[in-house]
């Protein structure tokens, strides 16, 4: 699968724990997942995740990934994701 990570600015510490969380959907969604980036919504979310599917057993993996990873940066609830189907792009 090819992989793009692309640095437009210095990384910060939002940057590098996004970093882990895509790591951390590759390993638990495998296929289904496509991507993420950094996106500022109209409703305060500032990651865009795609998935190929998106169903409560995507939603809940996801979120637990987030959430454990936040609490071992020591950073909690600086990721509020949008998760999104590839088609609602």
């Amino acid at each position: 699968m090819p992989i793009l990570v692309s640095i437009l600015q210095k990384p910060d510490q939002n940057d590098l724990l996004l970093l882990s969380v895509a790591q951390e959907l590759i390993k638990e969604l495998g296929d289904n997942f496509v991507g993420l980036y950094n996106v500022e919504t109209w409703n305060g979310c500032n990651v865009r995740i795609v998935v190929k599917k998106k169903d409560e057993e995507t939603y809940k993996r996801i979120f637990e990934i987030i959430k454990r990873l936040e609490i071992k940066c020591g950073r909690p609830a600086v990721i509020i994701p949008d998760i999104v189907e590839e088609d609602e792009l």
